[in-house]
C-alpha cells in the first residue's frame, strides 16, 4: 500500500531562483519606479540646498548685527566673488564676508567670509553700492532716505528665497515665492 507512487503521478523538481521573465518584470518595475522618483528627488534636494544656503546667509547677517552693536561701530555685509576679496560685487556671487564698514577690512571672530554651497548665490537689492551697513544700534542705513527693505536673494538652481533687512535691522526670511516684504506689517 505505501510502495512506489504511481507512474502517472510525476514528482515535480521544486524550482530555486527566479526564471527569467520573473526578473524581467522586476526590473521594469524597478525602472518605472525610478523614473518617476528620481525627478521628485531632484526638487527635493534643490529646496533643500536653497533651505540650508538661506539659514546660512541668515547667520552671516546676524553676526554683522551683533558685530555692530558689540563693538559699537558700523558693520557692512556684502557679496564677494571670492574669499580673498575686499571689494563687493553687484552681481550673484557665492560668497559673503563681513567688513568693517569704515574700511576693507575683514571683521574677525567667526569664519570670514562665508562661501555658500554650491550652486547657491546670493545677491543684494536695494542696498547702496552693493553693500548692507549695520549702525552701531543694530539698524541698517536708510536707503535713500527711505523705509524700503534691503532684499538679499538666494538662489540655487531655478529657486530662489528671499530675506529682507528692515530699517531697524529686523531680519526676516519670506516664504519661497512670496512678493510680500517681511518688513510689512
Amino acid at each position: 500500500m505505501f510502495g512506489k507512487p504511481p507512474s502517472s503521478l510525476k514528482t515535480f523538481r521544486y524550482q530555486s531562483g527566479f526564471n527569467l521573465l520573473e526578473l524581467l518584470i522586476v526590473l521594469l518595475i524597478a525602472g518605472v519606479v525610478f523614473g518617476i522618483a528620481l525627478p521628485a528627488g531632484q526638487g527635493m534636494l534643490d529646496r533643500s540646498r536653497l533651505i540650508g544656503a538661506t539659514n546660512e546667509v541668515y547667520a552671516a547677517l546676524s553676526f554683522a548685527r551683533n558685530e555692530a552693536t558689540r563693538r559699537r561701530q558700523d558693520f557692512s555685509l556684502c557679496a564677494v566673488s571670492s574669499a580673498e576679496s575686499t571689494s563687493c560685487s553687484g552681481s550673484s556671487q557665492p560668497f559673503l564676508a563681513v567688513f568693517v564698514a569704515e574700511g576693507s577690512s575683514l571683521a574677525t571672530g567667526r569664519t570670514n567670509p562665508i562661501e555658500l554651497t554650491s550652486p547657491a548665490r546670493v545677491s543684494l537689492n536695494n542696498a547702496p553700492d552693493n553693500r548692507l551697513i549695520f549702525e552701531r544700534l543694530g539698524n541698517r542705513t536708510a536707503v535713500d532716505n527711505s523705509n524700503e527693505p534691503v532684499s538679499l536673494v538666494v538662489t540655487v538652481n531655478s529657486r530662489t528665497r528671499t530675506i529682507d533687512v528692515c530699517f531697524n535691522g529686523r531680519i526676516v526670511i519670506r516664504e519661497e515665492g512670496s512678493n510680500q516684504s517681511g518688513c510689512e506689517l
